[in-house]
């Protein structure tokens, strides 16, 4: 009778177990699919690379305060997922632990370490191409185009931040790199604005 009871015990122990690694995994999944879609709210360009169209036109928060906000969330994420025991994650989701931490250490060296936000202008070129708007065929030239339209009425306010964000002086290789390539938007915006409408520079 004493063994019995001690191997019902054992056995209502591993069954406990397995039940509480099964509830981690799933608050495992839960928290990878929250820390995407929160991801690209931050960074809706990003989204848009990825073929997520409903963020068109959107920049997100890069204002010094969205900067810390990022920054904040990012540590908050990545002390998240550290208590997710090991033991309790099977091996495809200990392998998108890493990634995770990947991820997130890679953001946190450029925005809080390195602070190119602050320091580079090179860095926001990546935020404001349009060239998935207007290379990438994904859709009509009308759909495209409207896209565009978007773009540009949000882009004076993010190169408002972007000149409220700069730190000066800035390094002499920094601010040639940023003027020359600044440049070309110059052009490239000012013979939009010269064409008779934007299908006509698209179509050539």
């Amino acid at each position: 009778m004493k063994k019995y009871f001690i191997s019902t015990i054992i056995i209502f122990l591993a069954l406990t177990s397995c039940n509480n690694n099964e509830n981690e995994q799933d608050k495992w999944e839960k928290f990878v699919d929250n820390f995407i879609a929160e991801y690209l709210d931050m960074n809706p360009t990003s989204a848009v690379e990825a073929g997520l169209h409903e963020y068109e036109g959107t920049f997100g928060d890069l204002s010094a305060s969205g900067i810390k906000k990022q920054i904040d969330w990012l540590h908050k994420k990545r002390a998240r997922a550290q208590n997710f025991g090991t033991k309790s994650l099977d091996n495809k989701q200990r392998f998108e632990r890493e990634q995770l931490y990947a991820v997130i250490d890679k953001n946190l060296f450029w925005l809080e370490t390195a602070q190119v936000l602050f320091k580079n202008p090179a860095f926001y070129l990546g935020k404001i191409n349009p060239s998935v708007y207007l290379a990438r065929e994904y859709a009509p030239l009308d759909v495209r185009m409207k896209a565009y339209i978007k773009y540009t009425a949000n882009l004076p306010a993010l190169l408002k931040k972007m000149k409220n964000n700069l730190q000066l002086p800035l390094p002499k290789t920094f601010a040639v790199l940023g003027r020359n390539a600044f440049k070309g938007y110059v052009d490239f915006f000012g013979a939009m604005l010269l064409a008779k409408d934007g299908h006509t520079i698209l179509k050539k």
